[in-house]
């Protein structure tokens, strides 16, 4: 092989290198929302946004589709799974900025239940995270489970406290499961989905896995954190019950995604 051929070679593996780093950086910027239509004998419209893992360079505006899509479909239940901040030093700007946010999200009903970064730090960010969420609206469930009446049919939702940082024995909320309603569960790592393949439960809602955060074409996720090993794709189906895992709206350890946008999912059971 001549030294000419061997550059040109060279040359063509570099360009494509460089072609499919860039790709996967521009695909991987701004904000999608996945549409889930699920056929079941109720109707229920449920929006979920998970790992938001906001920071200090929080920008509003880059959120702006989310308020507005979530606003135009009218939804019954706005649902937040977990990791609201990546920082522990979050100021009172940021704080306030976060809470105006979320109060211009609207939806009948919200809810939320914590995950592993929302115990980071200290009881008092905690405390303050709960704070944020109640005075936007939100019920937040650690280990409780509630009840509504939407279109005319009884929910009961059950919110798993943290499986990391939290109270990790679900058996006394489990037994909250009612028979008379249509049950659903809230967790923030998917890896609990096998705790609740013995109850009368539809689905569980979760977060945590990012999709890996680092995906590649064809090959999917590379790296999976503790706490979604087992399941850290979209959706599964195990013994007629569904997990719907969101990817996210942001970036833990790392700041990056790569053929992997931010994300947030809607729901509609009809």
């Amino acid at each position: 092989m001549n030294r000419k051929r061997i550059l040109i070679i060279a040359s063509s593996i570099i360009l494509s290198g460089i072609i499919f780093v860039v790709v996967g950086f521009m695909t991987s910027q701004g904000i999608q929302v996945n549409y889930h239509e699920i056929d079941k004998d109720f109707d229920l419209k449920i929006a979920q946004f998970s790992d938001t893992h906001f920071d200090n360079k929080y920008v509003r505006e880059d959120y702006n589709v989310m308020v507005d899509t979530v606003n135009d479909e009218e939804v019954d239940l706005l649902i937040f799974t977990g990791d609201m901040f990546q920082i522990t030093d979050v100021s009172l700007e940021l704080e306030e900025s976060i809470t105006s946010l979320l109060s211009e999200i609207n939806a009948d009903y919200k809810l939320a239940v914590l995950g592993n970064h929302d115990y980071f730090g200290s009881t008092t960010l905690t405390n303050r995270i709960i704070t944020i969420l109640e005075d936007s609206g939100f019920t937040v469930l650690i280990n409780e489970s509630i009840t509504y009446v939407i279109n005319d049919q009884t929910f009961n939702f059950i919110g798993f406290d943290d499986l990391m940082m939290g109270d990790s024995n679900y058996s006394d909320v489990l037994g909250e499961v009612d028979e008379n309603a249509i049950n659903f569960v809230l967790s923030h790592e998917p890896d609990t989905f096998d705790s609740i393949l013995n109850t009368d439960c539809v689905a569980m809602f979760s977060g945590h896995s990012h999709g890996g955060q680092i995906r590649l074409p064809i090959i999917g996720d590379i790296y999976n954190v503790e706490g979604a090993r087992k399941y850290n794709d979209h959706h599964y189906e195990v013994d007629g019950k569904d997990l719907y895992i969101s990817f996210g709206m942001g970036e833990s350890v790392i700041r990056v995604r790569f053929y992997n946008r931010r994300q947030f999912e809607i729901y509609n059971y009809s």
